[in-house]
């Protein structure tokens, strides 16, 4: 590899790192420039899988700031540059990549069809490559996706088993005991699903471990058996978390209102009352990141 390689790659790297972040503007700036310097090495006309990688990362950028309409062609850019350099049947984690990124802008537009067929081939295609009694947090990550297609559809039940399936099969891939924001998503769909419906207690449990499991990671790295998932940052970690808490309260509300009842779960650490209607909904924090939720009947 020139050294002109290793620096295009290397701003690539810098531009995920930015990604991760969501500082979509560095990223972007990074991954163009890793885009010029990979067109100045194999030639402006080339097609070639680094130029197709760093149009898939602009894509991914574009992805993030909701803009679907480009994220859309520059994935289609890079699909049929992969197509043309590893062949048009050719099966591989490169192109089950763009397939997968492609996916999610067709379900994020209610393009629920195409978006299951090309969750179901990026899926088939890490299946056959990795092989298909294989588990691993790709994989579960493509079933896991599948799942978001069912709950689309309302299709609760197989949105349920899709995402009980990914779930197992994260926790045997980084271990039982592991924490991370992969294993919490999965945790936070699993519960809007049971709530929706309306496995009340399921999806309270199910909340309840996603947001532990996310003020547990407390701003550091995420941790597997043996590699290192880089976290959230600090907003969209917040914004995470706050997403879970009120998902949690809902349920717990819901579930409880009417009568006197005690649930804890892990909050943020404020203290505020809300009344809803004939009812109180208290929040006291207990002790460091704990929050105890009081439903308490009005006596008005």
């Amino acid at each position: 590899m020139s050294r002109y390689e290793t620096t295009a790659k290397a701003l690539q790297r810098f531009g995920d790192w930015k990604a991760e972040r969501r500082s979509l503007d560095g990223a972007e700036s990074y991954y163009r420039e890793a885009l010029e310097l990979f067109r100045d090495i194999y030639g402006a006309g080339a097609w070639n899988p680094d130029i197709a990688n760093a149009l898939q990362c602009l894509g991914t950028v574009n992805y993030h700031r909701n803009d679907l309409e480009s994220a859309e062609e520059l994935y289609m850019d890079a699909l049929k540059m992969k197509r043309s350099v590893y062949g048009e049947k050719a099966r591989n984690i490169d192109i089950a990549e763009t397939l997968n990124w492609l996916g999610n802008v067709q379900r994020d537009r209610k393009n629920l069809e195409s978006a299951e067929q090309l969750f179901q081939e990026a899926l088939y295609m890490k299946r056959d490559v990795h092989g298909f009694d294989t588990q691993s947090a790709d994989i579960a990550g493509s079933v896991h996706n599948l799942g978001t297609v069912k709950e689309g559809r309302k299709d609760y039940e197989g949105a349920e088993k899709l995402y009980r399936e990914a779930l197992a099969m994260k926790r045997h891939v980084y271990g039982e005991g592991a924490k991370n924001t992969d294993i919490a998503r999965t945790l936070y769909c699993l519960g809007v699903v049971l709530e929706m419906r309306y496995d009340l207690g399921s999806a309270r449990n199910s909340y309840s471990e996603a947001l532990q499991m996310c003020k547990a990671l407390d701003d550091s790295k995420d941790s597997d058996n043996g590699g290192v998932i880089v976290p959230l940052n600090a907003q969209a970690k917040l914004d995470f978390q706050k997403l879970i808490s009120n998902a949690l309260w809902r349920v717990v509300f819901i579930r409880y209102g009417g009568r006197v009842a005690r649930a804890l779960a892990i909050g943020v650490g404020i203290g505020l009352g809300l009344r809803i209607g004939a009812w109180s909904l208290g929040y006291r924090t207990l002790s460091g990141s704990r929050l105890e939720i009081e439903v308490i009947e009005d006596s008005k």
